[in-house]
């Protein structure tokens, strides 16, 4: 497991998502679990998003932000297909994100999403995951993803040598 966190740091209003990544194979098929704890504030829109790469597909999302509420507002997490641009990010999952900057009344939750890699390569394979959280208007500009970390786990398809 590859353990992140980030956090939007800001002690009245914090958005943060930390988890795990797990990448197996099983028979000849590679896998990301991503598995993540995250709350979002009560005044953020931008909520938590994650981005992965070109390469992999979503095979299921789950979520349960935010906890303790009815299955309307469950749900928020949505899964986007990036396309085919310059982007080395294939999809998102997004959850609590309002593109119309209109605050999801925040809360906690967790979030489950499975992805199986769609072509093998041979040699050294690589998932890099970006996790970005929070949101703020800059000079009238929407700008979400105010935090963000990437992840990479590495290892060597092949080998028994293997980086997590």
């Amino acid at each position: 497991a590859k353990p992140f966190a980030v956090s939007t740091q800001d002690a009245m209003d914090n958005t943060a998502a930390k988890g795990n990544i797990y990448i197996q194979q099983i028979e000849d098929q590679w896998t990301a679990t991503v598995i993540a704890a995250i709350a979002i504030g009560q005044g953020d829109w931008g909520g938590v998003a994650f981005y992965f790469p070109k390469g992999w597909k979503i095979e299921s999302l789950i979520s349960s932000y935010p906890d303790g509420t009815d299955s309307l507002r469950a749900s928020q997490a949505v899964a986007w297909d990036i396309g085919d641009g310059e982007s080395k990010w294939g999809s998102v999952v997004e959850i609590g994100r309002d593109k119309d900057q209109i605050p999801t009344s925040g809360g906690t939750g967790s979030v489950v999403i499975h992805l199986v890699m769609e072509q093998e390569e041979t040699g050294i394979l690589s998932f890099p995951l970006l996790v970005s959280v929070g949101s703020e208007l800059e000079n009238d500009i929407p700008h979400w993803g105010t935090e963000s970390v990437t992840v990479e786990v590495e290892w060597t398809n092949g080998g028994e040598e293997r980086k997590f």
